[in-house]
């Protein structure tokens, strides 16, 4: 065999060597990039998720407070005696806040482990809320305002702020529902 021909054939198998650690380098620079890529991927749409729910649970607090307002307003209209701009009631604060772990929305899951697995998820959100009455308007008849400000958190620091203005009209004091509200979201991200 010739000399000059075994040098060359062991170039090409170092070179050989060297294409195919480059190449493997390549893949797996590719490969760390894209479990990257999806993990944040993933994390962005669980905050999403959360963003959500949050706004779910700062939106059932206030269904709580306006049924408290509906239960108490058989007895009396709520907050009268405490007089306007203080803090009248409050749903969520203390050592122990509301969960959203209720079944709410475990309607839609069919398996018990399903229904689990809402429920550990929704426990994560917390939510509180405070009533204020705001003013009575006695021209021609007393109608209250009421300011309630409600906050949902969830997991990953996600909050969602909701502040909604409820009124009391006469025939409310009549037996008629006339629990009315406009809502203002803000989101606080």
């Amino acid at each position: 065999m010739n000399p000059d021909h075994q040098f060359w054939a062991h170039r090409e198998r170092g070179a050989i060597l060297v294409v195919s650690l480059i190449v493997t380098l390549v893949m797996t620079t590719m490969g760390v990039g894209l479990f990257y890529v999806s993990n944040r991927s993933f994390e962005q749409m669980e905050t999403n998720t959360s963003r959500s729910e949050t706004l779910y649970s700062a939106e059932t607090c206030i269904e709580d407070v306006i049924r408290w307002m509906k239960v108490t307003l058989a007895a009396e209209v709520p907050c009268k005696s405490g007089g306007v701009g203080g803090v009248c009631h409050t749903i969520g604060a203390g050592p122990s806040p509301k969960t959203m772990d209720s079944a709410w929305r475990q309607a839609g899951e069919s398996s018990t482990k399903g229904q689990s697995k809402v429920q550990r998820r929704m426990a994560q959100h917390e939510y509180k809320c405070t009533l204020k009455l705001t003013a009575i308007v006695t021209n021609p008849d007393e109608k209250y305002l009421y300011k309630i400000e409600s906050e949902g958190k969830g997991p990953n620091r996600v909050r969602s702020d909701v502040e909604v203005i409820v009124s009391i009209g006469p025939s409310a004091k009549k037996g008629g529902s006339d629990v009315g509200q406009g809502n203002e979201y803000n989101d606080p991200q």
